[in-house]
């Protein structure tokens, strides 16, 4: 404002004195009047200071310091310095872009191979997880831990170049503002040199214009007095002309004063300039070495961010091979779980028909050999307790038998003894008595009931012999299989062997008629006769087929106890098949557990192998975001680019103003 309004002073001053010449002297006073009025009230005054950013104060202050710095050595060196800056950056970048390009190559390539692989095996990446092995479920955590820091590294060093990035912006709009202000002021300056030349060369203009008024006045007042005799009416002209000239003279002196007032504040606006220039340059001389620390923090933090993505590079190489050595393994474990599995099948499935056939045998032996033992031991043992009871009864027989027999032998002894008694008796009194012919019938009635008692003696043990003789000849069959069957004989056997001794006697005598009494003496003599006889062969009959009897009992019992001998083998055969079934059921058992075993060990490795494809996934979810952040790195670095032409333009701009 103040140097516009010395501008407008001087150029309406300039105008005032350009009309001078042309109009008259009234005319020329109020002018000069006026121009000195508004020169006094538009005298010079320093505004004040508003409230200004500290960016607009530092551009201020910077285009102040860089007017304070005549020398163009300084500014030579200072492009020059710039120079080397931006080569510097340049280079930087240049690296950061062959190790981003290196190392997203490397990244690109690991993850074809990483894809080819999986498509080879045949896994699918996208299939879910379920649970994996400490160890592996361990690793994974480290992975994702150490992802989750490098993300929120990546953030941080995001948020620094950010702010990296936005202080360049901001240092390359102060260094293009302090650009501006420095041509502006050098604007400035040359026209305050071309207003302060104009000052002079009007000031000297206006003292030459003062020495030509002050000449013409003395050669005016030669004149006049030259002419003074000539012409009164001149001589008051000249006088009137004089005055007037003087009070232009003085005028002049006034605006001379003026002017050289306006002088020594225009040398103390150009002192108070050049103040803020030295202030200016003190400022940029901060502002070079706030620069010089912000770029030797950023060759720190470079620095840091290098031996950073060297050491993450060198994890995610050694995750890699980590990856690629378990993916190894994997392929390794499923080849011999595959191999394990597949001869386990084969096993199992061998295992099972032969435990199948096997169990289908041994049930059929066991069905058989239990029924056939359960058949021959019914069999047995009813045979056995048909045996048991008919030998009980036929010892009971025996024994009834015996008894009778001894009972009918006493009766007979008895009987013989009193019949010869009788007979004796008889003979006796036959022989005494001839005459005693009277008691004949009763004798005869008398002898033949005891012939009759004894007919029944003998017939009842005729019976006993039949039964004896009946029972002699093996009453019981045993077959081939060791059955008893019952054998009974014809009653007409037992007829043909005992016929009793009156019907042989009977067979043997003519069938005459025979008077009583010699039928009674016939009788008595037959009975005589026979009895012993036949009492004798009878008792010795019973004896021979008791005594075979026992024969056949003992060869019975000797076979009841091979019998039983035979049902404990059986039995114990029967019991040894039960622990062979129960050894073959243990076996099926162990078999199972096997096969169950075998089945958790395949749903342990599907479970596994689950885990691996959630593994893979991670793996790739992590490829993914290594992509994106490998993207954002590239936008970074376009963005750098972009600042360093931003730069670079800057820099040629710097350097067209300094040359």
């Amino acid at each position: 404002m103040v140097d516009n309004n010395i501008l407008d002073c001087s150029i309406r001053f300039e105008e005032i004195l350009s009309d001078n010449d042309d109009n008259n002297a009234d005319n020329r006073n109020a002018l000069v009047r006026e121009s000195t009025r508004d020169i006094f009230s538009n005298r010079i005054h320093t505004p004040p200071l508003r409230s200004r950013s500290p960016y607009t104060i530092l551009s201020q202050t910077s285009s102040q310091n860089i007017m304070s710095t005549p020398n163009p050595s300084q500014l030579t060196e200072e492009n020059r310095y710039l120079n080397d800056e931006l080569n510097r950056v340049e280079t930087i970048l240049n690296l950061t872009r062959a190790e981003k390009d290196e190392l997203s190559l490397r990244y690109n390539a690991l993850s074809d191979r990483l894809e080819q692989s999986l498509r080879a095996q045949g896994i699918d990446i996208s299939s879910d997880i379920s649970s994996l092995e400490p160890e592996r479920s361990l690793l994974v955590q480290q992975n994702i831990d150490l992802r989750r820091k490098l993300e929120e590294e990546h953030q941080n060093y995001k948020r620094k170049l950010s702010n990296y990035q936005e202080g360049q912006l901001k240092q390359a709009q102060l260094v293009q503002k302090l650009q501006q202000k420095v041509l502006q002021y050098r604007q400035r300056c040359s026209e305050l040199e071309l207003l302060t030349e104009q000052q002079k060369l009007d000031i000297d203009r206006i003292r030459l214009t003062t020495n030509n008024n002050v000449q013409s006045s003395s050669t005016s007042t030669l004149i006049y007095e030259s002419r003074i005799n000539q012409n009164n009416d001149e001589q008051d002209v000249a006088a009137i002309t004089l005055e007037e000239e003087k009070q232009k003279l003085s005028n002049l002196s006034q605006v001379n004063i003026m002017l050289r007032e306006q002088l020594d504040q225009a040398h103390l606006v150009n002192q108070q300039l050049s103040g803020d220039l030295r202030r200016l340059t003190n400022e940029l001389q901060q502002v070079r070495e706030d620069l010089t620390k912000k770029t030797r923090n950023w060759k720190e933090e470079e620095r840091m961010f290098n031996q950073y993505y060297n050491n993450e590079h060198n994890l995610i190489y050694d995750l890699w091979r980590d990856i690629v050595s378990f993916r190894q393994q994997f392929t390794e474990l499923k080849g011999i779980t595959e191999r394990d599995l597949t001869r386990v099948k084969n096993d199992l499935s061998q295992t099972g028909r032969s435990l199948t056939s096997a169990c289908f045998g041994f049930l059929t032996a066991t069905k058989t050999t239990e029924i056939q033992g359960q058949a021959t031991t019914e069999r047995e043992r009813s045979d056995r307790t048909n045996l048991e009871s008919q030998i009980r009864e036929k010892t009971r027989d025996i024994f009834d038998l015996q008894h009778r027999f001894q009972e009918l032998l006493q009766l007979n002894e008895k009987l013989h003894f009193k019949l010869t008694e009788k007979e004796n008796t008889i003979i006796s009194l036959t022989r005494a008595n001839p005459t005693t012919e009277i008691s004949s019938s009763t004798m005869e009635t008398h002898t033949r009931d005891i012939s009759g008692d004894r007919e029944r003696i003998h017939r009842r043990l005729r019976d006993v012999a039949q039964a004896i003789l009946n029972d002699e000849d093996d009453p019981y069959n045993i077959d081939d299989a060791g059955r008893i069957s019952p054998r009974r004989l014809s009653p007409l056997r037992g007829a043909e062997r005992f016929d009793s001794p009156d019907r042989a006697f009977g067979r043997l005598r003519s069938p005459r008629s025979v008077s009583p009494q010699r039928q009674t003496q016939t009788s008595l003599s037959r009975s005589r006769n026979v009895s012993p006889s036949f009492a004798d062969s009878t008792f010795s009959a019973v004896h021979a087929a008791l005594n075979k009897r026992q024969v056949q009992i003992h060869d019975l019992q000797t076979k009841l106890s091979s019998a039983r001998d035979i049902i404990q083998q059986l039995k114990d055969q029967l019991n040894q098949s039960d622990i062979e079934r129960r050894h073959f059921e243990q076996q099926a058992t162990t078999y199972k557990l096997q096969i169950d075993e075998l089945r958790r060990q395949f749903d342990d490795t599907a479970h596994e192998r689950d885990r691996s494809k959630s593994a893979l996934e991670t793996s790739n979810y992590e490829r993914t975001n290594m992509e994106k952040t490998r993207m954002t790195l590239n936008s970074q670095i376009d963005s750098l680019r972009a600042d360093y032409e931003r730069l670079q333009q800057a820099n040629t701009t710097i350097r067209r103003t300094c040359s």
